[in-house]
């Protein structure tokens, strides 16, 4: 079963096709592309409803609301994962990360979060920066650029994941795993806004998204 995503005005939508999620721009009308027995709701264990009208815009800001709703609708079987992974840039990791932190009431897991790692090893190239996770080294215009220890984590664990997002989680994983000191979510910014220095002109390349992480643009 899949479905089609299309804006509608709010004359044209009503009320019954509003989009639960409170973000700017029109609301949300699911087109099913199998036919009109397609299931297009379900009943969570309080009895109340949810639907794939529910399903938040890709472009909006990431809260646990949102991230609750594409869970359960995957979860109750309203939506393919690939869907969900297509139409949100969703991985099985992060989705994970989802479930557990959606369990969890919004308090973060015990245990660090599994990480996508789609690229393991050998020469990458995002425009004209080249990272060589092999020999652990970054060159932007076929100069080699010096990075922490700390700041090359980061770099090495975003482009594992091959274009999926990476989590702030996902990343202190890497970075504190075993460690009995751990720094605060905050040096995630830090290492980030450094890395984007050191890129250059293909600063760009290393995208965040609010709410959710990190991805790099190849």
């Amino acid at each position: 079963m899949s479905f089609g995503f299309h804006r509608v005005s709010h004359a044209e939508s009503g009320p019954s096709v509003r989009s639960g999620g409170n973000f700017a721009g029109p609301p949300f009308r699911v087109r099913s592309y199998a036919g009109a027995t397609a299931r297009v709701g379900a009943r969570r264990p309080d009895g109340s409803l949810v639907t794939l009208g529910d399903l938040p815009d890709p472009a909006a800001r990431w809260t646990l609301p949102r991230k609750r709703v594409v869970v359960e609708c995957v979860d109750l079987g309203l939506l393919a994962f690939g869907t969900a992974a297509s139409r949100y840039r969703l991985t099985e990791e992060e989705l994970g990360e989802w479930r557990r932190t959606v369990t969890s009431r919004g308090r973060a897991p015990l245990l660090w979060p599994e990480r996508p790692v789609r690229i393991a090893g050998g020469r990458l190239s995002a425009g004209c920066a080249e990272i060589d996770l092999d020999a652990r080294q970054l060159r932007v215009d076929d100069k080699q650029v010096t990075l922490s220890d700390s700041e090359w984590t980061v770099l090495a664990t975003v482009a594992e994941a091959g274009g999926g997002i990476v989590t702030n989680a996902m990343i202190m994983a890497q970075l504190y795993s075993g460690r009995s000191a751990v720094a605060g979510s905050k040096i995630i910014d830090v290492l980030v806004c450094r890395l984007r220095r050191k890129l250059g002109v293909e600063a760009d390349r290393f995208r965040s998204v609010w709410g959710r992480g990190h991805f790099l643009s190849l």
